[in-house]
């Protein structure tokens, strides 16, 4: 099984300026290329206490991976290299103990049953157990 882990990508840097639509998606594809995919799971809001004592509310992505526990320490590492890029203070990376990933293949065949009673649409879709 996979462990699911999250990193919050704010959407401006520290000093409120946007990131680059064109970063954003190489460090988006990096992901993807290092770990074999993510999904963006919406933005959220949070708010900081910055080394100066001062309060930044940051925007940010919710992006989560899935990886192999033994992979847990490179997106560690890949989250670290990110806070350099996008000049944060730190970055936001979580390891959601308990919660495992699982890739389902699809299934080899199933039954055909008419679940939508002879209505308009897919009429032959199984996915009973």
């Amino acid at each position: 099984m996979m462990k699911k882990t999250v990193m919050l990508l704010p959407v401006k840097y520290n000093d409120g300026s946007d990131i680059s639509a064109n970063l954003k998606a190489h460090l988006l594809s990096q992901i993807a290329n290092i770990f074999g995919g993510y999904t963006i799971d919406g933005q959220t809001t949070g708010v900081y206490r910055m080394a100066d004592g001062s309060m930044a509310i940051d925007v940010c992505d919710k992006v989560i991976i899935g990886v192999d526990e033994s992979d847990i320490g490179k997106v560690r590492e890949v989250a670290g290299n990110i806070a350099r890029v996008l000049r944060q203070e730190s970055l936001y990376f979580e390891v959601q103990n308990g919660a495992e990933i699982e890739f389902i293949a699809p299934s080899v065949e199933c039954p055909k049953i008419d679940y939508f009673g002879g209505s308009p649409g897919p009429s032959n879709v199984c996915i009973a157990a």
